[in-house]
């Protein structure tokens, strides 16, 4: 049950929260892993995947401030279009892990489908602003890491992130507030490129 919305006067603006709609996710998940005893070290290697599918009903898009009914609706439909297109449906993780004395060294790929930057009221129509519905395309991504147990309790690590500094597909023209920031704030990896890390862990008692 939704209560009426009041406002007292002199203000022009409020933030609420509003049991706005329901949403049912299906998906898999599969994890697969094999471990491999090498004449020198051992060798882990894992993939691991993710389908799934939002579909969102019962959209509760009225409200009442100071009893009087709202003209516009307060959920759009690019908002309802997010919930089930502006994230990936599909993500694979590869790794594979090498460990010999005090060294071990990790590599994964990361691959995420694609997704949708939904704006306006109807798909592939732009807003007064410009803004317009965009799917970018689907990302692969590539880190490492070299790691070394220097003590009993410190170890040290060598990471990049990212190691092919890709980015993802930019905002066309009209998406780009105020026409400077050419990446996505919705990217599932980020925009920021390469990350080269050096780190030490000590570990306490």
């Amino acid at each position: 049950m939704s209560s009426p919305i009041r406002i007292r006067s002199g203000y022009t603006q409020a933030t609420y929260y509003l049991n706005a709609w329901n949403s049912r996710t299906h998906g898999v998940d599969a994890v697969a892993r094999k471990e491999f005893g090498l004449p020198l070290g051992s060798l882990d290697l894992s993939a691991a995947t993710s389908f799934l599918n939002t579909i969102v009903s019962d959209v509760h898009g009225a409200a009442t401030v100071n009893g009087v009914p709202n003209s516009n609706p307060v959920i759009g439909a690019s908002r309802i279009r997010d919930a089930q297109t502006g994230v990936p449906k599909n993500k694979i993780i590869l790794d594979a892990r090498y460990a010999v004395s005090a060294w071990s060294f990790d590599a994964t790929g990361t691959r995420y489908s694609s997704y949708r930057y939904n704006v306006g009221t109807a798909p592939g129509v732009a807003t007064a602003n410009g803004n317009i519905d965009q799917v970018f395309s689907p990302e692969t991504y590539l880190d490492l890491e070299a790691d070394y147990q220097a003590l009993e309790r410190l170890r040290l690590a060598f990471q990049v992130q990212n190691v092919f500094d890709k980015y993802p597909d930019k905002y066309v023209l009209g998406n780009r507030s105020s026409g400077i920031n050419p990446y996505s704030f919705i990217a599932p990896n980020g925009a920021s490129g390469r990350f080269i890390d050096i780190l030490m862990t000590y570990y306490l008692k």
